[in-house]
Parts: C-alpha cells; sequence; structure tokens
C-alpha cells in the first residue's frame, strides 16, 4: 500500500511536469526509470562497492541530471514504442 502511494505521488508529479511541457514521456515509465536510478546507486553504497569519488550521492546526482537532459532532448524512439501519430515524426 505504501509502496502504491510513493509511486501514485511520484507519477502526478511526472504528469504534472509533462502536462506543463516540462518533461516528455510516459510519466509511469520516468518514474520507474529514476526509481531504479537510485535504487542502484544506494544498492551500491550499502553493500560497500562504491569508493571516493564515486559515492551514491555523486552517482545519483549525475545519473538524475543525465536522465534529466536525455527526457528534454529530441525524443528518441526505442524498439519498444509506438511509432508516432502522423505528422509527429521527425
Amino acid at each position: 500500500a505504501a509502496g502504491q502511494r510513493s509511486r501514485a505521488t511520484m507519477t502526478a508529479h511526472l504528469k504534472a511536469m509533462i502536462d506543463g511541457g516540462v518533461l516528455r514521456g510516459d510519466p509511469d515509465l520516468i518514474g520507474h526509470m529514476f526509481w531504479s536510478a537510485l535504487h542502484g546507486a544506494i544498492q551500491l553504497q550499502l553493500a560497500g562497492m562504491l569508493s571516493p569519488p564515486f559515492e551514491a550521492e555523486r552517482l545519483a546526482g549525475e545519473v538524475m541530471r543525465t536522465l534529466w537532459i536525455g527526457l528534454n532532448a529530441a525524443p528518441a524512439r526505442s524498439p519498444h514504442s509506438s511509432p508516432p501519430p502522423c505528422g509527429e515524426g521527425r
């Protein structure tokens, strides 16, 4: 139940950014991308697998920045994405 509430909150914030033109994409997918990126850095830190200068805080910050830049770039099509509607392709 708590996980569903946190995902709903995260998705609502992302949907608002998408609706406002700040980000592009599927809010559920984007939320899971950010979540998995943070989770990976934290798990590596907890397992003692990171050392300076590559601490979890630095890695997470760089991954978040890179995701943010990528989500604001021209949309790239993955093999799993649907083709754009007529007239919307680049």
